[in-house]
């Protein structure tokens, strides 16, 4: 995974390099068909680019699907790797929380884990559409109104036109529909009560950590 640092790299652009390598790894399977040895290993994936943040004390992380990683400049490491949080495997272990987590458990966990918040990038309707439409039966649907209008045909290509784009938008909307549910389930709103250094303080929910214990109340309560 490839990263830079600022801001998001815009949609369109990431359809540019992700055609770009595509059609790359075409022409190099089509060349090593005729021309390389065919006992090769064969290269596969795809290149994904991703905004580096960087928080105030300097640390820096970026989020992959719905994992956060986090630098580690010791000499051995040097690179990005996934955020870990070791909380306990025995009874013993679950013991010594019983009087919650101190600021210094919970700075360490929230630089490993972050928010307690699920990634999600905010639907958008124009995107919906361009992905829609950027379909290759799309690609074919063209080809055939292109090879109709110029013939006596032309009123089954204004048609098909019609019915093209409408079915094309009312698949995008429906899209973008449950693209946007999808990111409503995965917003963390509220405040919820949390045992800290011994004591129940009420923190917001997206301040939680691995290894909060929390006061659960009736109602609807996401944590």
């Amino acid at each position: 995974d490839s990263s830079s640092s600022g801001k998001s790299v815009p949609f369109y652009i990431k359809n540019i390099l992700n055609a770009t390598t595509t059609l790359r790894g075409w022409l190099n399977s089509a060349l090593s068909t005729f021309f390389s040895d065919d006992t090769r290993k064969k290269e596969g994936g795809n290149y994904t680019y991703c905004p580096v943040e960087e928080d105030e004390q300097g640390n820096k992380s970026f989020f992959f699907r719905l994992r956060r990683y986090n630098y580690d400049d010791n000499e051995s490491v040097e690179k990005f790797v996934p955020g870990v949080v070791h909380i306990g495997t025995t009874i013993g272990d679950l013991r010594s929380l019983r009087h919650g987590l101190s600021p210094e458990e919970v700075d360490r966990y929230l630089k490993a884990a972050g928010p307690n918040s699920i990634r999600l990038k905010k639907p958008n309707l124009l995107d919906s559409v361009y992905d829609e439409f950027g379909n290759l039966f799309y690609l074919y649907q063209n080809f055939l109104i292109w090879a109709w209008f110029p013939l006596w045909f032309f009123y089954i290509a204004i048609l098909h036109t019609v019915v093209r784009v409408a079915g094309g938008l009312s698949v995008a909307y429906f899209k973008w529909k449950n693209d946007c549910c999808l990111y409503q389930l995965g917003q963390v709103t509220g405040d919820v009560d949390v045992l800290r250094d011994g004591q129940f303080i009420s923190l917001p929910q997206q301040a939680l950590v691995p290894g909060d214990i929390v006061a659960i109340s009736s109602g609807l309560q996401y944590c």
